[in-house]
Protein backbone atom coordinates (compact mmCIF):
# COMPACT_ATOMS: atom_id res chain seq x y z
CA UNK A 1 0.00 0.00 0.00
CA UNK A 2 2.68 2.27 1.19
CA UNK A 3 4.38 1.88 -2.37
CA UNK A 4 1.46 2.32 -4.23
CA UNK A 5 0.86 6.00 -2.51
CA UNK A 6 4.40 6.71 -3.46
CA UNK A 7 4.43 6.66 -6.64
CA UNK A 8 1.02 7.51 -6.96
CA UNK A 9 2.31 11.12 -5.40
CA UNK A 10 5.42 11.19 -7.08
CA UNK A 11 3.41 10.38 -10.87
CA UNK A 12 0.86 13.56 -9.73
CA UNK A 13 3.95 15.34 -9.57
CA UNK A 14 4.31 14.74 -13.17
CA UNK A 15 0.82 15.28 -14.18
CA UNK A 16 0.31 18.11 -16.84
CA UNK A 17 -1.83 20.88 -15.83
CA UNK A 18 -3.89 20.91 -18.59
CA UNK A 19 -4.89 19.30 -21.58
CA UNK A 20 -3.12 20.63 -24.38
CA UNK A 21 0.86 18.67 -25.07
CA UNK A 22 2.90 17.81 -27.44
CA UNK A 23 3.50 14.39 -25.84
CA UNK A 24 -0.46 13.52 -25.72
CA UNK A 25 -1.35 10.39 -27.53
CA UNK A 26 -3.99 10.56 -30.40
CA UNK A 27 -6.63 9.18 -28.04
CA UNK A 28 -6.14 12.14 -25.61
CA UNK A 29 -4.05 10.26 -23.20
CA UNK A 30 -1.28 11.64 -21.26
CA UNK A 31 1.77 9.88 -21.59
CA UNK A 32 4.25 9.51 -18.95
CA UNK A 33 8.04 7.95 -18.98
CA UNK A 34 9.15 6.27 -16.16
CA UNK A 35 12.70 4.97 -16.06
CA UNK A 36 13.82 2.09 -13.84
CA UNK A 37 17.59 0.56 -13.64
CA UNK A 38 16.63 -1.99 -11.20
CA UNK A 39 14.90 -4.93 -13.73
CA UNK A 40 14.47 -7.51 -10.49
CA UNK A 41 11.73 -5.16 -9.27
CA UNK A 42 10.08 -4.61 -12.99
CA UNK A 43 7.20 -6.81 -11.83
CA UNK A 44 6.24 -5.07 -8.98
CA UNK A 45 6.70 -1.97 -10.54
CA UNK A 46 4.28 -3.15 -13.00
CA UNK A 47 1.58 -3.76 -11.13
CA UNK A 48 1.73 -0.44 -9.66
CA UNK A 49 1.66 1.45 -13.28
CA UNK A 50 -1.02 -1.29 -13.68
CA UNK A 51 -3.52 -0.24 -10.62
CA UNK A 52 -2.43 3.71 -11.30
CA UNK A 53 -3.65 3.54 -14.89
CA UNK A 54 -6.33 1.88 -13.73
CA UNK A 55 -7.56 4.51 -11.28
CA UNK A 56 -6.54 7.11 -13.79
CA UNK A 57 -7.42 6.18 -17.32
CA UNK A 58 -6.68 9.36 -18.95
CA UNK A 59 -2.94 8.86 -18.52
CA UNK A 60 -0.43 6.34 -20.01
CA UNK A 61 2.73 5.00 -18.24
CA UNK A 62 5.73 3.65 -20.34
CA UNK A 63 7.73 2.03 -18.25
CA UNK A 64 11.28 0.87 -19.03
CA UNK A 65 13.52 -0.84 -17.99
CA UNK A 66 15.94 -2.35 -20.07
CA UNK A 67 19.28 -4.41 -19.94
CA UNK A 68 22.57 -2.22 -19.42
CA UNK A 69 19.62 0.29 -18.09
CA UNK A 70 22.46 3.19 -17.10
CA UNK A 71 24.41 3.01 -20.20
CA UNK A 72 20.69 3.88 -22.01
CA UNK A 73 19.78 5.95 -19.44
CA UNK A 74 23.33 7.73 -20.28
CA UNK A 75 22.29 8.31 -23.75
CA UNK A 76 19.27 9.20 -23.32
CA UNK A 77 20.88 12.04 -21.33
CA UNK A 78 23.15 13.13 -23.78
CA UNK A 79 20.50 13.41 -26.48
CA UNK A 80 18.51 15.16 -23.66
CA UNK A 81 15.81 12.75 -23.49
CA UNK A 82 15.42 12.78 -19.60
CA UNK A 83 12.51 10.54 -18.38
CA UNK A 84 9.83 12.25 -16.45
CA UNK A 85 10.36 9.87 -13.77
CA UNK A 86 13.27 7.65 -12.57
CA UNK A 87 13.65 4.78 -10.25
CA UNK A 88 17.71 4.68 -9.51
CA UNK A 89 19.61 3.26 -7.02
CA UNK A 90 21.43 5.57 -4.50
CA UNK A 91 24.74 4.89 -5.79
CA UNK A 92 27.20 7.16 -6.84
CA UNK A 93 25.76 7.35 -10.38
CA UNK A 94 22.62 9.25 -8.68
CA UNK A 95 25.08 11.88 -7.37
CA UNK A 96 26.51 11.99 -10.76
CA UNK A 97 23.52 12.64 -12.44
CA UNK A 98 21.76 15.25 -9.74
CA UNK A 99 25.55 17.15 -10.18
CA UNK A 100 24.82 16.99 -14.24
CA UNK A 101 21.12 18.94 -12.94
CA UNK A 102 19.06 15.99 -14.45
CA UNK A 103 16.96 15.59 -11.98
CA UNK A 104 14.14 18.36 -10.50
CA UNK A 105 15.08 19.66 -6.67
CA UNK A 106 12.40 18.11 -4.57
CA UNK A 107 13.61 19.64 -1.36
CA UNK A 108 10.74 21.95 -0.01
CA UNK A 109 8.04 19.41 -0.87
CA UNK A 110 5.67 18.52 1.99
CA UNK A 111 6.11 15.19 1.70
CA UNK A 112 10.01 14.97 2.51
CA UNK A 113 9.33 15.97 5.94
CA UNK A 114 8.16 12.25 6.53
CA UNK A 115 11.79 11.04 5.19
CA UNK A 116 13.94 9.57 7.89
CA UNK A 117 17.11 12.11 7.72
CA UNK A 118 19.80 10.10 7.93
CA UNK A 119 18.90 8.64 3.93
CA UNK A 120 18.41 11.81 2.87
CA UNK A 121 22.13 13.01 4.45
CA UNK A 122 23.19 9.88 2.48
CA UNK A 123 22.18 11.03 -0.76
CA UNK A 124 23.38 14.72 -0.10
CA UNK A 125 26.83 13.13 0.18
CA UNK A 126 26.71 11.72 -3.21
CA UNK A 127 26.12 14.90 -4.57
CA UNK A 128 28.78 16.87 -3.11
CA UNK A 129 29.62 16.73 0.59
CA UNK A 130 28.09 20.04 1.29
CA UNK A 131 24.78 19.98 -0.21
CA UNK A 132 21.76 21.17 0.95
CA UNK A 133 18.94 20.04 -1.90
CA UNK A 134 17.36 16.99 -2.27
CA UNK A 135 16.88 15.42 -5.80
CA UNK A 136 15.94 11.94 -4.88
CA UNK A 137 13.31 10.33 -2.88
CA UNK A 138 14.50 7.54 -1.25
CA UNK A 139 11.39 4.91 -1.88
CA UNK A 140 13.64 1.58 -0.84
CA UNK A 141 16.32 0.83 1.59
CA UNK A 142 18.28 -2.24 2.19
CA UNK A 143 20.45 -3.87 4.86
CA UNK A 144 23.83 -5.00 4.89
CA UNK A 145 24.15 -8.54 7.24
CA UNK A 146 24.03 -12.03 8.27
CA UNK A 147 21.19 -14.07 7.06
CA UNK A 148 21.20 -16.97 9.52
CA UNK A 149 19.41 -20.44 9.78
CA UNK A 150 17.34 -19.97 12.85
CA UNK A 151 16.93 -24.10 13.26
CA UNK A 152 21.09 -24.52 13.33
CA UNK A 153 21.08 -21.42 15.34
CA UNK A 154 18.79 -22.80 18.19
CA UNK A 155 20.35 -26.54 17.65
CA UNK A 156 23.84 -25.31 18.72
CA UNK A 157 22.24 -23.29 21.56
CA UNK A 158 24.07 -19.93 20.11
CA UNK A 159 24.08 -16.81 21.11
CA UNK A 160 24.10 -13.12 18.23
CA UNK A 161 27.71 -12.25 18.15
CA UNK A 162 28.51 -8.58 19.36
CA UNK A 163 32.35 -8.93 18.74
CA UNK A 164 34.42 -9.98 15.87
CA UNK A 165 36.31 -12.65 17.84
CA UNK A 166 32.45 -13.61 19.01
CA UNK A 167 31.22 -14.67 15.25
CA UNK A 168 34.62 -16.16 14.43
CA UNK A 169 34.14 -18.99 17.42
CA UNK A 170 30.53 -19.46 16.79
CA UNK A 171 32.05 -20.59 12.82
CA UNK A 172 34.46 -22.84 14.34
CA UNK A 173 31.96 -24.33 16.48
CA UNK A 174 29.92 -24.80 13.18
CA UNK A 175 32.90 -26.41 11.70
CA UNK A 176 33.52 -28.91 14.46
CA UNK A 177 30.13 -29.87 14.49
CA UNK A 178 29.96 -30.62 10.29
CA UNK A 179 27.48 -27.93 9.60
CA UNK A 180 28.55 -25.09 6.77
CA UNK A 181 29.27 -22.23 7.78
CA UNK A 182 28.67 -19.50 5.19
CA UNK A 183 26.83 -19.64 1.77
CA UNK A 184 28.87 -17.66 -0.61
CA UNK A 185 28.27 -16.96 -3.91
CA UNK A 186 31.06 -15.11 -5.19
CA UNK A 187 30.60 -15.97 -9.19
CA UNK A 188 28.07 -13.00 -8.98
CA UNK A 189 30.88 -10.42 -8.27
CA UNK A 190 28.61 -8.05 -6.48
CA UNK A 191 27.80 -10.53 -3.63
CA UNK A 192 30.90 -9.40 -1.80
CA UNK A 193 29.88 -6.19 -1.56
CA UNK A 194 27.47 -7.90 1.00
CA UNK A 195 30.74 -8.59 3.10
CA UNK A 196 32.62 -5.71 2.37
CA UNK A 197 30.15 -3.09 2.96
CA UNK A 198 29.42 -4.05 6.41
CA UNK A 199 32.78 -4.24 7.29
CA UNK A 200 34.12 -1.31 5.75
CA UNK A 201 31.15 0.47 6.89
CA UNK A 202 32.74 -0.11 10.57
CA UNK A 203 36.39 -0.40 10.23
CA UNK A 204 36.76 2.55 7.96
CA UNK A 205 36.64 6.28 8.88
CA UNK A 206 32.81 7.50 7.34
CA UNK A 207 34.41 10.38 5.02
CA UNK A 208 36.66 8.07 3.71
CA UNK A 209 35.75 9.34 0.20
CA UNK A 210 36.20 12.41 1.07
CA UNK A 211 39.87 12.10 2.06
CA UNK A 212 40.61 9.50 -0.82
CA UNK A 213 39.44 12.47 -3.18
CA UNK A 214 41.86 14.82 -1.30
CA UNK A 215 44.94 12.39 -1.52
CA UNK A 216 45.17 11.60 2.41
CA UNK A 217 43.56 8.52 2.18
CA UNK A 218 43.65 5.01 -0.49
CA UNK A 219 42.04 2.05 -0.92
CA UNK A 220 45.41 -0.20 -0.55
CA UNK A 221 46.36 1.62 3.20
CA UNK A 222 42.70 2.43 4.76
CA UNK A 223 40.92 -0.64 3.40
CA UNK A 224 43.30 -3.79 4.70
CA UNK A 225 41.84 -4.59 7.44
CA UNK A 226 38.65 -5.50 5.81
CA UNK A 227 40.41 -7.08 2.94
CA UNK A 228 42.07 -9.50 5.60
CA UNK A 229 38.68 -10.02 7.52
CA UNK A 230 37.04 -10.98 4.43
CA UNK A 231 40.01 -13.63 3.25
CA UNK A 232 39.82 -14.77 6.85
CA UNK A 233 36.07 -16.06 6.63
CA UNK A 234 36.85 -17.40 3.18
CA UNK A 235 38.14 -20.23 5.01
CA UNK A 236 34.82 -21.11 6.38
CA UNK A 237 33.32 -21.56 3.03
CA UNK A 238 32.70 -25.28 1.10
CA UNK A 239 32.69 -26.55 -2.15
CA UNK A 240 32.84 -23.93 -5.14
CA UNK A 241 32.60 -21.04 -3.16
CA UNK A 242 33.52 -18.65 -6.58
CA UNK A 243 31.49 -20.80 -8.87
CA UNK A 244 28.16 -20.49 -6.89
CA UNK A 245 26.01 -17.75 -8.17
CA UNK A 246 23.32 -15.37 -6.46
CA UNK A 247 20.13 -17.44 -7.41
CA UNK A 248 21.99 -20.79 -6.36
CA UNK A 249 23.23 -19.77 -3.19
CA UNK A 250 19.80 -18.64 -2.16
CA UNK A 251 18.26 -22.01 -2.88
CA UNK A 252 21.02 -23.69 -1.12
CA UNK A 253 21.21 -21.81 1.98
CA UNK A 254 17.77 -23.13 2.80
CA UNK A 255 18.00 -26.20 1.09
CA UNK A 256 20.85 -27.50 2.94
CA UNK A 257 22.70 -27.08 6.48
CA UNK A 258 23.73 -24.17 6.10
CA UNK A 259 24.62 -21.78 9.52
CA UNK A 260 25.06 -18.41 8.07
CA UNK A 261 24.62 -16.15 4.53
CA UNK A 262 25.98 -13.05 3.46
CA UNK A 263 23.48 -10.78 1.71
CA UNK A 264 21.27 -7.77 2.23
CA UNK A 265 17.84 -8.04 3.39
CA UNK A 266 16.66 -7.85 -0.36
CA UNK A 267 17.54 -11.58 -0.74
CA UNK A 268 15.32 -12.88 2.01
CA UNK A 269 11.87 -12.99 -0.26
CA UNK A 270 13.54 -14.80 -2.75
CA UNK A 271 15.20 -17.35 -0.39
CA UNK A 272 11.68 -17.80 0.74
CA UNK A 273 10.32 -18.42 -2.19
CA UNK A 274 12.74 -21.50 -2.60
CA UNK A 275 11.36 -22.75 1.10
CA UNK A 276 8.15 -20.66 2.58
CA UNK A 277 8.88 -22.64 5.42
CA UNK A 278 12.40 -21.57 6.10
CA UNK A 279 13.07 -20.11 9.44
CA UNK A 280 15.33 -17.02 8.89
CA UNK A 281 17.04 -14.43 10.85
CA UNK A 282 18.80 -11.13 10.57
CA UNK A 283 21.73 -9.44 12.44
CA UNK A 284 24.62 -6.84 12.13
CA UNK A 285 28.04 -8.05 11.20
CA UNK A 286 29.83 -7.58 14.05
CA UNK A 287 33.27 -6.22 12.19
CA UNK A 288 34.69 -4.74 15.34
CA UNK A 289 35.52 -6.11 19.11
CA UNK A 290 34.01 -2.74 19.64
CA UNK A 291 30.39 -3.45 20.66
CA UNK A 292 29.36 0.23 20.34
CA UNK A 293 30.84 0.22 16.66
CA UNK A 294 28.86 -2.40 15.56
CA UNK A 295 26.03 -1.22 13.79
CA UNK A 296 23.76 -1.90 10.92
CA UNK A 297 24.98 -0.89 7.20
CA UNK A 298 21.99 0.36 5.85
CA UNK A 299 21.60 2.27 2.48
CA UNK A 300 18.83 3.48 -0.10
CA UNK A 301 18.50 0.54 -2.67
CA UNK A 302 15.99 2.54 -4.70
CA UNK A 303 15.19 6.13 -5.02
CA UNK A 304 12.56 8.28 -7.33
CA UNK A 305 13.41 11.51 -9.24
CA UNK A 306 11.50 13.59 -11.30
CA UNK A 307 13.02 14.88 -14.63
CA UNK A 308 14.49 18.31 -14.26
CA UNK A 309 12.56 19.42 -18.01
CA UNK A 310 9.37 17.42 -17.75
CA UNK A 311 6.84 18.75 -19.22
CA UNK A 312 4.09 17.78 -16.69
CA UNK A 313 5.18 18.91 -13.48
CA UNK A 314 1.82 19.73 -11.82
CA UNK A 315 1.91 23.21 -9.11
CA UNK A 316 0.82 21.49 -6.32
CA UNK A 317 0.66 17.90 -4.86
CA UNK A 318 -2.83 16.23 -4.59
CA UNK A 319 -3.21 14.63 -1.39
CA UNK A 320 -4.26 11.01 -1.86
CA UNK A 321 -6.28 8.43 0.43
CA UNK A 322 -6.23 4.93 -0.80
Amino acid sequence: MKKRLMLLILLFFTILTGCGSEESQADGKVELTFFSDKSENIDILQEIVNDFEDEYPDISIDLQSPPEAQTVLRTQLVRDNIPDVMALGGNAVFGEFAEGDVFADVTDEEFMKDIQPVYLDMLRLLVDENSTRDFGIPYVTNANGVVYNKKIFNKLNLEIPETWSEFIEILETAKKEGIKPIEFTLNDAWTALSIWNPIGGILVDDDFHIQKEEGTASFQEDYREVSKKMLELLDYGEGDIFGTDYDTGNANFVNNDTLFYFQGNWAIPDMLTNDSDADLGFFALPASEDVSENQLVSGVDVLLSIGRDTDHKKKRFFLLSI
